[in-house]
């Protein structure tokens, strides 16, 4: 848009020449970018199998140091291993390693743990394991193990709604869901949750992950409401020699954040924060670096933003 806003025309009609253009800024995109210069930064998903997999290496690591019997764990892992497509060109320069941890698991320490973490699990995102929603249950249920066994309330509370959300959300007329109904029900219950143990943790994992290709889609229910638009009022501020204008809250945020960046960059304004006495010279250097496109801060657009 403001490529074709800076466009020239004559129009032909008068023969004047355009002066200017207007830009609506609908999604704020000048003030978003003047907050996060540098956007949103890239966060990359980790493949479920992966994600799966590093909980149950933590599962296993966790249970050791605490000295409970990891040969369940050690069971798992194993059987995630034997699952990766040998034939691969990304798993066969491991095949000798796949091996040998199918034949003899090692000890849990750092070094094997951060090896089998980085070079192992990121495999795991070509075995064809199960579906995404027993995968999905998988994951919690294991998030949900770890928690129990490092005490963490918090993730605990988190999971555990999770784990309830899936099991209801079960289809009430498929036979296998019949059969779990009592142990469904069950879950349901604070008794459930008071007294977890590793058996119990298992146990709902083994029960309900292999169901989860049942589960329903919570319907949703259109809510109509019929309220008057109410605006709270705003004030538009004009603060550059061309007409820029915004909002007044939203000119406050662009300042704020500029003058945030630039007191690591500009000595004066370094002074000024550490509440240093200041000479004229470096008043006028502040003035004359916040009074450049595109905010144009003067003393003037300060007194009317704030």
């Amino acid at each position: 848009m403001i490529g074709r806003g800076t466009r020239l025309h004559i129009d032909k009609a008068t023969g004047q020449a355009k002066k200017d253009f207007l830009i609506i800024d609908h999604w704020k995109n000048f003030a978003y970018f003047k907050l996060k210069p540098d956007g949103e930064l890239d966060h990359p998903s980790e493949p479920l199998p992966v994600r799966l997999f590093r909980l149950r290496l933590e599962k296993w690591s966790t249970l050791h140091a605490q000295q409970f019997d990891t040969q369940s764990a050690i069971e798992e892992l194993q059987a995630m291993l034997a699952a990766l497509p040998r034939q691969s060109i990304n798993v066969r320069p491991h095949w000798d390693e796949l091996d040998q941890l199918l034949a003899q698991w090692p000890q849990p320490d750092h070094a094997v743990i951060e090896h089998l973490s980085k070079t192992i699990a990121p495999l795991m995102r070509l075995a064809p394991l199960c579906g995404l929603d027993e995968l999905q249950f998988r994951v919690w249920c294991e998030r949900l193990t770890v928690a129990w066994l490092k005490s963490d309330e918090a993730e605990q509370l988190s999971v555990k709604q999770r784990v309830q959300e899936a099991i209801a959300s079960l289809a009430d007329n498929i036979p296998e869901v019949r059969k779990v109904q009592e142990q469904r029900a069950w879950v349901a219950t604070a008794g459930f949750w008071d007294h977890l143990d590793l058996a119990r943790l298992n146990n709902l994992q083994e029960t309900f992950a292999p169901l989860m290709r049942y589960r329903t889609a919570a319907p949703k229910n259109t809510v109509e409401i019929n309220l008057p638009d109410a605006i709270s009022q705003r004030s538009w501020i004009i603060y550059g020699p061309s007409g820029e204008g915004a909002f007044a809250e939203s000119y406050r945020e662009q300042v704020e954040a500029w003058v945030k960046r630039l007191a690591d960059e500009l000595p004066a304004l370094d002074k000024l924060k550490s509440g240093e006495n200041l000479s004229d010279d470096e008043l006028d250097s502040i003035a004359a670096t916040l009074n450049q496109a595109d905010l144009f801060v003067t003393e003037d657009t300060l007194r009317k933003a704030f």
